[in-house]
């Protein structure tokens, strides 16, 4: 006979499928404390534990404007990784920025940071979606983790986005939305669509600038 589930891990479950319901794609502000207990009939400190529990597993998040819960996103790059044709390979550097970058981190000249490559093959050998993300300098020591990769030798472990973004809400960075400033195509035969986007903390401080391509017609 399995074992009833939780408390708290019920409500922590319910909440989700409250944020999944939610329409539209921002992040979604979860009800206060007093709200939960009457919505489920709950004790307060059940509530508190519940909302504990998922922001350690960073679903949900706590501004000066309350709780909200990250509203899933699918980027053009995960989807074509979930096609059965593709595969993907994601490689963490540390090395010179491109020459473009230090001018938009408003630096006078080029230095080395960290730099995420992301790379999705079709059928093994063309490729078909491709992202280039530079992270700020100045990032390298005030999150931990970044810290400790930007020394020699010690990027062999796989990250991806989703680890950074974590990384620097454990630092209390909070990234902003995408902003796109620039795009283009280019003719064929080369025949790819490019756009670069740049992600600002709560701050405003630009925290990173990705340069995504893709195969056009894939």
């Amino acid at each position: 006979m399995p074992r009833p589930t939780v408390r708290y891990l019920q409500i922590a479950d319910q909440i989700m499928e409250f944020v999944a319901a939610a329409p539209g794609t921002s992040d979604v502000r979860i009800p206060s404390e007093r709200d939960l207990t009457e919505m489920y009939g709950a004790h307060r400190d059940t509530v508190r534990r519940a909302l504990r529990h998922l922001r350690e597993r960073r679903h949900i998040y706590t501004s000066k404007r309350g709780t909200f819960a990250y509203a899933p996103r699918s980027t053009p790059l995960q989807t074509a990784a979930r096609d059965p044709r593709t595969t993907a390979s994601t490689q963490l550097t540390y090395e010179r920025m491109a020459h473009e970058i230090p001018e938009l981190f408003g630096l006078e000249e080029t230095c080395h940071t960290l730099v995420l490559r992301h790379r999705v093959f079709r059928d093994s050998a063309t490729l078909v979606r491709c992202s280039t993300s530079y992270f700020a300098p100045s990032l390298l020591a005030s999150v931990p983790r970044f810290k400790r990769l930007s020394r020699a030798g010690a990027l062999s472990e796989p990250t991806t986005l989703r680890d950074i973004n974590i990384w620097l809400l454990d630092a209390g960075v909070r990234p902003a939305r995408p902003q796109i400033v620039r795009s283009r195509t280019t003719d064929p035969p080369d025949g790819w669509s490019w756009a670069r986007t740049l992600v600002h903390d709560q701050h405003g401080r630009l925290l990173a600038v990705t340069d995504l391509g893709r195969l056009r017609d894939t």
